[in-house]
């Protein structure tokens, strides 16, 4: 029968101990590596989301070609009303209409990228006053009870808070 030599476990036991301690530590290292991946992504995400939105508004800017659109824009619905011709105002209407239309989608999508925490605190918030700059400019409240059902619950209730604000008056141009 063999005799256990206890130093030769002893050691064993210290080599095992610190091996184990050694793997602690490199599977923490490679924990916070991989997190600080992730955060890095999760960062360049958001800045892709921005760029996104650049993108999503950049068709939207006809305003800025289109001479007739670029009217239609800045005089809006007090303009069209004042149209005698009934079938000229009703498509001047849907246009001016649509337009506006696509712009609360794009400030919807803004809203929800960052409810969905795609988008930046200081980016949304930018967006926001953009937004309720917008709903001043184009007279919103006017018919906004009729289009505010196409929107989500969230976004609407966001709107109805900036419509029910004073407007601030337009800087000189």
């Amino acid at each position: 029968m063999k005799t256990i030599d206890h130093n030769k476990v002893s050691r064993w036991q210290k080599a095992s101990t610190v091996i184990t301690c050694l793997q602690l530590v490199v599977v923490i290292i490679s924990v916070l590596l991989i997190r600080s991946q992730l955060r890095q992504q999760v960062d360049l995400n958001k800045f892709g989301n921005t760029q996104s939105l650049v993108g999503l508004v950049t068709p939207l800017d006809l305003r800025t070609t289109d001479p007739e659109i670029a009217r239609l824009w800045v005089t809006g619905d007090e303009a069209i009303d004042k149209i005698a011709d009934d079938t000229e105002r009703r498509a001047k209407r849907h246009q001016y209409r649509q337009l506006v239309a696509n712009y609360l989608v794009f400030y919807e999508n803004v809203y929800s990228q960052y409810k969905n925490g795609v988008l930046d605190q200081e980016i949304y918030d930018g967006w926001m006053a953009d937004l309720a700059s917008f709903i001043c400019e184009h007279k919103i409240a006017r018919y906004w009870n009729g289009e505010r059902e196409f929107y989500r619950t969230e976004f609407r209730n966001d709107v109805d808070k900036l419509i029910a604000k004073p407007c601030r008056s337009p800087s000189p141009e």
